[in-house]
């Protein structure tokens, strides 16, 4: 099996795999289909962002809702190679940039932009302005930002959260200063974690507005289906470990 050099620390196609996790199907996935949904975006036939692409699972599930033509945008070509493969029946409809996406500039002719996980890469409050700026110069005027990402609130450490697959490791005591901290997302399966960075929710809603974007934070739910289950009882006590944003 081809393999590509990592640029990001962990493995394209192992967290492929995740993609089979209870919480990517019955809390993740839900969610970005719902709010795709909710936010009224007339996907048919429309162009629409992928940034922070992967290994394309939502790339894909944006075309399977409607869109027309996806920009997959990840930093790392082992990412990219891996979407490539599994996206062999919608490649034609895919335009793979392998950039970091704080560096691209778009024509403003995206109706939606999705960033799952994308948000938690930035590590300064200057940072996120450029990640933010970026989706901004994709945007249409009507155009919408989606973004899933680790819970800026959370303020406990992720051990408890092993039970589902998976478990957070914090650079920094998260009662005191922790903006910027590093957060490393431990999946099962997966040979090195997920590097995330933890900022203050203040500094995501102030990027966002330097970018002339205004942004919203949602909660995370659990799919219908789903409900009643014990299983996910730890899951949603007190604070989910997840968020959404929306931005416009």
């Amino acid at each position: 099996m081809e393999k590509h050099r990592s640029t990001i620390g962990y493995d394209a196609q192992e967290f492929s795999k995740t993609e089979l996790l209870p919480l990517r199907l019955w809390v993740e996935r839900w969610n970005i289909y719902q709010a795709v949904i909710s936010s009224n975006v007339q996907l048919n036939g429309s162009m629409v962002g992928d940034f922070g692409s992967g290994t394309g699972y939502y790339t894909r599930m944006l075309i399977d809702m409607g869109a027309a033509r996806v920009i997959a945008i990840d930093t790392d070509p082992g990412m990219i190679g891996t979407a490539r493969k599994e996206s062999l029946l919608y490649n034609p409809l895919i335009k793979y940039e392998n950039a970091p996406v704080e560096n691209t500039s778009g024509r403003a002719n995206c109706q939606l932009v999705l960033g799952t996980y994308l948000m938690n890469y930035p590590k300064t409050a200057e940072e996120a302005v450029l990640y933010c700026q970026a989706i901004a110069s994709h945007l249409s005027p009507s155009g919408v930002f989606i973004g899933y990402m680790n819970n800026p609130f959370e303020r406990a450490g992720g051990r408890q959260y092993k039970q589902y697959g998976f478990w957070k490791e914090y650079g920094a005591d998260l009662e005191g200063d922790y903006s910027g901290c590093w957060v490393d997302v431990h999946i099962d399966g997966m040979s090195s974690p997920i590097r995330n960075y933890h900022l203050f929710p203040e500094v995501y809603e102030w990027a966002f507005r330097e970018a002339g974007m205004s942004m919203q934070w949602r909660e995370v739910e659990l799919h219908p289906g789903q409900k009643g289950n014990s299983y996910w009882d730890c899951f949603f006590e007190g604070m989910a470990p997840y968020k959404l944003i929306i931005a416009a």
